[in-house]
């Protein structure tokens, strides 16, 4: 072999390393966001799935108010959240008595 052929030979080798160092790290990465993410995920799936179904009332109303984007959204997010105009009469929780104790503990 030529030292020609090795210094060709080391550049791949350096190569190769420098390429599976960088998928190395890209998989860290994609494994630590998605652990940091994990807990979200419901949420964002519940969240794509609601834009996706609301975007086409979304734009016809748009369009209905003559391109208002802000009036059209707030009208949306008026209709689609009704549960949250509302005021309750009773308190959210209800009575639990606590366990009785036992004595001596």
């Amino acid at each position: 072999m030529t030292t020609e052929q090795l210094v060709d030979n080391r550049d791949y080798v350096n190569r190769g390393v420098e390429v599976s160092t960088h998928v190395g790290l890209v998989i860290l990465l994609v494994a630590a966001c998605f652990l940091f993410l994990r807990p979200f995920l419901p949420l964002i799936t519940w969240g794509i799935i609601i834009a996706i179904s609301v975007y086409p009332s979304y734009r016809k109303l748009q369009v209905a108010l003559r391109d208002r984007g802000v009036l059209s959204s707030v009208v949306i997010m008026g209709v689609s959240k009704p549960s949250q105009h509302t005021s309750r009469t009773e308190p959210r929780s209800s009575h639990h008595p606590l366990p009785a104790s036992k004595p001596g503990l």
